[in-house]
């Protein structure tokens, strides 16, 4: 009640004018008498309210996050006197100014912290009389990276062999070009295409938090085939001349009989 005595120069000025100019343009007699009487009384106590305390404020909002995520905090204000804004000092020590009641506070705690309210301060420096509520917000941590690799390059025809480094109590989601997904640690693809190169990526789940990599792809085109000859049949003692088809960038490796 302290702020019934903290007078407002304006407000006690705007209540006297108002007062003045009524008993100015009113001439006083038996028939208004009950008019001036309200006008004095209802006038004193929106006076009084003004300088009225916040009474409650309660403090809501309990969540579980993942970690590096926010969560969302609401104070509600109970205050007759309407001296909006207000400090609000939360228990860890966060002062938010400015405050409207229903407004959001956004907090990111590293570790799961419980937050309940330490003051609720008005814009004329009024305490509020009852603080309530305590919130919880858990904080999950994030899976570890589920390193992504794979057999690239692979030629035109063969198998992709992608894989995702394992993480404890994960599951996995794949995606990838043309339309690619799977849902298991270690996907492949049979009779790859140049459609199937590009950027894959993986997603481990745990809980409600995930983590994530990716991996590229190239997809070589096959060569042509490097039609072998030779200068067969030969006689013992001769030369035998192997011969494959011109093939643009290739090497060439051959193998035969007698550890050829």
């Amino acid at each position: 009640m302290k702020h019934i005595f903290t007078f407002s120069l304006e407000i006690f000025t705007a209540f006297w004018n108002k007062l003045s100019f009524f008993l100015n343009a009113e001439v006083i007699t038996s028939k208004n008498l009950m008019k001036v009487f309200l006008f004095i009384f209802f006038s004193h106590f929106s006076f009084i309210n003004a300088f009225a305390q916040p009474t409650s404020a309660t403090i809501t909002g309990d969540a579980t996050i993942c970690e590096g995520d926010n969560a969302t905090l609401t104070v509600t204000i109970d205050d007759p006197g309407g001296n909006s804004p207000y400090t609000v000092t939360l228990g860890d020590g966060t002062v938010i100014s400015s405050y409207n009641s229903g407004d959001n506070i956004l907090v990111s705690p590293s570790t799961t912290t419980i937050y309940t309210l330490t003051s609720v301060v008005d814009n004329i420096g009024g305490s509020t009389t009852t603080l309530s509520g305590s919130v919880t917000v858990t904080v999950d941590p994030l899976p570890s990276v589920p390193t992504a690799a794979s057999n690239s390059p692979v030629c035109e025809g063969t198998t992709i062999n992608l894989s995702a480094a394992a993480v404890t109590g994960a599951s996995y989601s794949w995606t990838g070009p043309n339309g690619f997904t799977a849902n298991v640690q270690n996907p492949s693809i049979s009779n790859a295409t140049s459609a199937h190169a590009g950027t894959y990526n993986v997603i481990a789940t745990v809980g409600s938090c995930t983590n994530s990599s990716s991996t590229d792809v190239t997809v070589s085109p096959a060569p042509t085939t490097p039609t072998a000859g030779s200068n067969s049949p030969v006689c013992e003692g001769t030369t035998i001349n192997l011969t494959a088809a011109a093939v643009s960038g290739a090497s060439y490796a051959w193998t035969g009989p007698n550890g050829f």
